[in-house]
C-alpha cells in the first residue's frame, strides 16, 4: 500500500481525496479510495463520551400551613352628640386715662455769624539770587626755564668741482648690411594614390605582420572592398563604414571614417554593396582604418 507523503503512513485516499490520517491532498490514483470522507474519519477516531446525567436531587415539599383564621372585627363606636357649651362673652377693656403733654415752646436759636472770607495773600516776587562768582584758580607760578644757546656751526668751505671733460663722439662706420636670403623649403612630392583591393592589403598583413606598417603609413589609398556595416549617427558625430573580404579573415575589418557632409550619401549605402573609398591610411595590424575618407 502506497504511503502519504506528508505524514509517511500507509493511507488511502478519502472521498474528498484526502490522506485518511493527517487530510493531505492525494491526487495520485494509486492510492485505494474509501467510501468516507477525511471529516468522517476524524470523528470516528475521537473518543465518544457518554454525557453523565446527574440525578436531580428530590425537592422537600414543605406542608402547607392551615391559614390562620381572621379576626373578627370590632364593632364600630357610635359618637354621641356632644352639648354645645356656650361661649362666655369677653370683658370689654377699661379705657386708659388721657395723660395731657405740656409741649415746651421752642427755643430760638440764633444765627450763626457768617465767618469773614480770609483775604488772598499776593505773592510777591521773590528776588533772584545773584550767583556767586566762581573763585578763579589762582595763577600757576611760571616756571623760568633757562635755554642753552645754540652752538653756531661754521659752514665747511665748498669744494669746487672741476668740469669733466666731455666725451669726444665715436666716429660713425657706415656699415652695409646684406640681407641673407634664406632658401624657401621646397614642398616634399606627394606620394601616388596607391590603389588597391582589401584582399590584397590583408594578404600583405599575413605575410609580412607588423612590418607591412611601413608601407601604408599615412599613404593615400583607393582600397576596394564590400561594405560590411554602416554607422550614421548625427548627433553623436558619428560616420563610418566598414569594409570587408569576400573570404573570412583572421585579421577583421577597415573601418573608413567620413565627414558629417558625407552623411546623405552614406545613408544611401547598403550592407554588402561594393564601393571604392579614397583615404589617408591611419592605422596598424591591429587596427585598420583610413580617416578623411570619400566615395570614388
Amino acid at each position: 500500500m502506497p504511503k502519504c507523503p506528508n505524514c509517511g503512513q500507509e493511507t488511502t485516499r478519502t472521498q474528498d481525496w484526502a490522506c485518511q490520517w493527517c487530510g493531505f491532498p492525494l491526487t495520485s490514483s494509486s492510492f485505494k479510495t474509501i467510501d468516507k470522507t477525511f471529516q468522517q474519519l476524524k470523528d470516528e477516531r475521537r473518543p465518544r463520551v457518554e454525557p453523565v446525567i446527574e440525578a436531580e436531587p428530590e425537592i422537600e415539599v414543605e406542608p402547607e400551613l392551615e391559614p390562620e383564621p381572621e379576626p373578627e372585627p370590632k364593632p364600630k363606636r357610635r359618637r354621641t352628640p356632644r352639648a354645645r357649651v356656650k361661649a362666655k362673652p369677653k370683658a370689654e377693656p377699661e379705657p386708659e386715662p388721657e395723660v395731657e403733654i405740656e409741649i415746651e415752646p421752642e427755643l430760638e436759636m440764633e444765627p450763626e455769624p457768617e465767618p469773614e472770607p480770609k483775604p488772598k495773600r499776593r505773592r510777591t516776587p521773590r528776588a533772584k539770587a545773584k550767583a556767586k562768582p566762581k573763585a578763579e584758580p589762582e595763577p600757576e607760578p611760571e616756571v623760568e626755564i633757562e635755554v642753552e644757546p645754540e652752538l653756531e656751526i661754521e659752514p665747511e668751505p665748498e669744494l669746487e668741482l672741476e668740469p669733466e671733460p666731455e666725451p669726444e663722439p665715436e666716429p660713425v662706420v657706415e656699415t652695409k648690411i646684406e640681407r641673407v636670403m634664406e632658401p624657401e623649403p621646397r614642398p616634399e612630392p606627394a606620394l601616388p594614390v596607391m590603389e588597391l583591393t582589401f584582399e590584397e592589403l590583408l594578404s600583405t598583413y599575413e605575410e609580412e605582420g607588423a612590418a607591412a606598417d611601413a608601407h601604408y603609413a599615412n599613404r593615400l589609398l583607393k582600397i576596394s572592398g564590400v561594405v560590411n556595416r554602416i554607422e550614421v549617427k548625427e548627433e553623436l558625430g558619428i560616420h563610418y563604414i566598414n569594409l570587408a573580404s569576400s573570404q573570412e579573415s583572421l585579421l577583421g575589418n577597415m573601418r573608413c571614417v567620413f565627414d558629417k557632409q558625407h552623411a546623405s550619401v552614406l545613408n544611401r549605402l547598403m550592407v554588402g554593396q561594393e564601393v571604392t573609398v579614397q583615404g589617408t591610411y591611419d592605422g596598424s595590424v591591429i587596427d585598420m582604418r583610413m580617416k578623411d575618407c570619400v566615395l570614388v
